[in-house]
């Protein structure tokens, strides 16, 4: 019954790791988790098992900003039941299959490279404005970097906040509406 926050590393070669970043952002999300880029089917599958009213949160680095497209993707049909994607940020994603979010992400953020490169990638574009909404955000380097960028980290935690906190505030609502002692007078809302 706990959200899906996963943060998916790019590549990793002998001594050439991607980002320690992500994982360690994932150690002070509630719930976060760290992957690879090519442990995809485990992630799919640890997000189909959790509940629909759980929030689902995909940040990915290179090559796992490439798998979180990927999976945003896969998610958006009806055999996976449209499963809601609430935030998926991609950080100087390589690979990625496609540059059109499908209208189960509710919020894309994109953080690309001034330079783009063979196997970076660009702007993304939304399927659907009225369902996504999609955020480029341009870095003046020629890779984003994560490690020294606090002002990209805050960004990406206080999105990440900002989805979890609805999700907590949306199920107390609920609790407060479905108890016996409600009554609709009772709540004025503005």
């Amino acid at each position: 019954g706990k959200p899906a926050v996963f943060f998916i590393s790019g590549w990793e070669m002998g001594g050439l790791k991607g980002p320690s970043f992500l994982n360690e952002m994932s150690k002070y999300i509630p719930d976060g988790k760290h992957f690879s880029w090519d442990q995809k089917d485990q992630m799919m599958n640890e997000i189909k098992r959790r509940p629909l009213d759980q929030p689902v949160v995909l940040v990915g680095y290179g090559l796992g900003g490439g798998t979180a497209l990927s999976m945003a993707s896969e998610l958006n049909n009806i055999k996976n039941g449209f499963r809601s994607i609430n935030l998926l940020v991609t950080v100087d994603g390589a690979l990625t299959p496609t540059d059109i979010i499908p209208q189960n992400v509710d919020k894309h953020i994109n953080f690309i490279g001034d330079q783009g490169g063979l196997f970076h990638d660009g702007p993304h574009i939304a399927r659907n404005t009225e369902m996504t909404e999609v955020i480029n955000e341009l870095s003046p380097e020629k890779d984003v970097s994560l490690e020294e960028n606090t002002e990209l980290q805050y960004k990406i935690f206080q999105n990440i906040n900002e989805v979890l906190c609805e999700s907590v505030i949306k199920k107390d609502l609920l609790n407060v509406l479905s108890s016996s002692e409600f009554e609709p007078r009772a709540i004025l809302l503005t």
